[in-house]
């Protein structure tokens, strides 16, 4: 598991960051870079500020990186089929709302509210019994495993 994903043990205030994800700009489908294909149940949304962005600074100081922050929305029963993210080496990922719903590795399926993802292995989201609400902190300048240092240090 410690080399898919890592659960951190990050106090935060949920209500306030789902709360933004619902209510603070226009969700867009996500469109895949290297064919443009459109994913018609899954959605995002840029973070530019409020306090999912102070955890966003947080985070990038702490690791010493930029990070790119998104919310995302996927819809219930829709899979998200295993992949390796392009460019994103690891993130940290934010389950905002109620779901026990699983992330899939080759290693096994794993629950999680906050978590560091080593998205270079191969992952999936298999037909989530709700909608699936998360906040995600794209890491693409270092390594699943030097993240990790940086957050137990």
């Amino acid at each position: 598991m410690k080399n898919c994903l890592y659960e951190l043990n990050y106090q935060y205030d949920n209500n306030i960051l789902l709360d933004e994800a619902l209510n603070i700009g226009e969700w867009k489908n996500f469109k895949d870079p290297s064919n443009n294909h459109v994913f018609n149940h899954w959605y995002y949304k840029s973070i530019d500020n409020g306090y999912a962005k102070e955890i966003v600074d947080y985070f990038s100081n702490k690791i010493d990186v930029d990070i790119r922050a998104r919310f995302f929305y996927q819809k219930s029963n829709w899979t998200l089929p295993f992949h390796k993210d392009r460019g994103t080496q690891c993130s940290i990922n934010f389950i905002l709302n109620d779901t026990n719903d699983k992330v899939s590795f080759r290693d096994g399926d794993f629950s999680y509210k906050c978590a560091l993802l080593n998205l270079q292995k191969e992952h999936a989201v298999v037909n989530p019994k709700s909608d699936r609400i998360m906040m995600k902190l794209s890491i693409f300048d270092k390594p699943y495993n030097e993240v990790l240092k940086c957050i137990t240090a």
